[in-house]
């Protein structure tokens, strides 16, 4: 693995990655009433995104993604964000009804309506 300082294209694909995840977990929780990944984990996420946006402000401009949004994000919640957004609606709705490639158990209202039984 390498030690080297992450490129701009990396802080930019970075910054929009975290941008999607938060909205698209925040609209689970606030909007479908679900939870796909720890509490920790968003919240690793946002502290991330927030120190990136932060640390190099000229990338964090440069990335479209729900920039108004984000551009005073800080990271407390993500309450405030566009849970109306229909494409990451979509793609919400679409993690609650379709098994995750590979994982088809780790969701468990998949695993209820695919009958498919926990690990043990």
């Amino acid at each position: 693995m390498s030690d080297a300082a992450p490129t701009r294209a990396d802080r930019l694909e970075l910054i929009n990655r975290r941008r999607h995840q938060i909205l698209v977990h925040s609209i689970l929780y606030y909007r479908l009433d679900s939870t796909l990944v720890p509490d920790a984990t968003f919240d690793a996420w946002g502290r991330e995104l927030v120190a990136l946006q932060r640390k190099d402000p000229e990338a964090a401009e440069a990335v479209p993604y729900q920039l108004d949004a984000f551009r005073h994000y800080t990271g407390n919640t993500g309450f405030d964000l566009p849970l109306d957004d229909p494409e990451a609606t979509e793609v919400a709705q679409r993690l609650l009804t379709e098994p995750r490639q590979g994982q088809p158990d780790q969701v468990p209202e998949v695993q209820a309506r695919e009958g498919v039984a926990p690990p043990t």
